[in-house]
């Protein structure tokens, strides 16, 4: 069966892969692109789909990597003019391929749900769950009971798999201690604990009796959420989910990289002596390597006029 963007979409979201939408919204000839194309592309390099020739795909996946990491959309408008557009809200880049034409481009990104380990069974408990998940939120809620040892307890909610989830302890005192020490060596993306102001300065007393970093001991929210003068159970979800909207928000998104050997590794964003446009290094079949230094090219015809006086070219880009 035929492989579709739509396809590899729902595949990536199902690894919990980010990636971004790209959608042709507006070309000019002689640009190979068309309205309405779209492709896929990941952190990785990797593009499914078609949206212009090789200059426009070095430029998107440029930019694809700005996009995940800033979790925001943008127009990306690819042209031969040499003066930069000032219209808001979009980010002109230089068409440097010969054949020419402009192409405006939307690029959105895609990424996995954040996932949240709730550790306890209590009513407070029970309402950040249910608000989570209301929120979007991957949720695994982990509580003790007899006869099930707490460190079998540990161990299943520091398994759940997600890009360094947050934790929320809400044992309400019955295991608050334990929990927070097993969690410490996780490098949690936050991890906030349901406590009173004075119950909190005892935990992070006894993190420090244990040997916790300072690091973390400081990272913990204790009380958790931010102060609303919420009571409830379910105000003071809102509060705790509040304060995770907000490390959030301010938390850039790991996007998924390829892993490479400590040798194979290189610049790999590099300029095209030639032309000046912007090359993976590392993707490229066409290089050059002159007094030490290899250079890529974004095709054939830039690597020959190089080869033709490589000196000039290479003092060229020293600039």
């Amino acid at each position: 069966m035929r492989q579709t963007i739509w396809s590899t979409m729902a595949a990536l979201e199902e690894q919990r892969t980010p990636y971004v939408l790209v959608t042709v919204v507006r070309s000019v000839r002689p640009s190979s692109a068309r309205p309405g194309m779209r492709a896929v592309v990941t952190a990785d390099g990797r593009i499914d789909g078609f949206i212009g020739g090789q200059c426009t795909r070095h430029l998107v996946l440029e930019m694809a990597r700005e996009v995940l990491a800033r979790r925001d959309a943008c127009l990306l408008r690819v042209t031969t003019d040499p003066v930069p557009s000032s219209d808001p809200g979009v980010v002109t880049r230089l068409m440097t391929c010969q054949s020419g034409g402009e192409v405006e481009l939307l690029l959105e990104p895609h990424l996995p749900p954040p996932v949240l380990v709730i550790i306890g069974g209590t009513p407070i408990a029970d309402a950040v769950r249910s608000l989570a998940e209301d929120l979007d939120y991957t949720v695994h809620q982990h509580a003790w009971e007899p006869p099930e040892t707490l460190e079998a307890l540990f161990a299943r909610a520091l398994s759940v798999e997600g890009e360094r989830p947050a934790y929320l302890i809400a044992s309400q005192g019955e295991y608050d201690e334990d929990a927070l020490l097993a969690v410490a060596a996780h490098h949690p993306s936050y991890v906030g604990v349901v406590a009173s102001p004075r119950r909190a300065e005892r935990l992070r007393e006894v993190l420090i009796e244990a040997g916790a970093s300072p690091e973390f001991v400081e990272a913990v929210s204790a009380p958790a959420g931010l102060d609303l003068g919420a009571v409830s159970p379910a105000e003071v979800a809102l509060s705790i989910l509040a304060e995770l909207l907000v490390v959030r928000r301010r938390t850039p998104v790991e996007a998924a990289r390829p892993v490479a050997r400590e040798e194979d590794v290189r610049p790999s964003a590099v300029l095209d002596p030639v032309c000046g446009m912007t090359v993976d290094l590392n993707a490229t079949p066409h290089t050059a390597v002159h007094q030490g230094t290899t250079y890529g090219f974004c095709g054939r015809g830039c690597l020959q006029a190089f080869l033709q006086d490589p000196a000039s070219y290479a003092a060229q880009s020293a600039h």
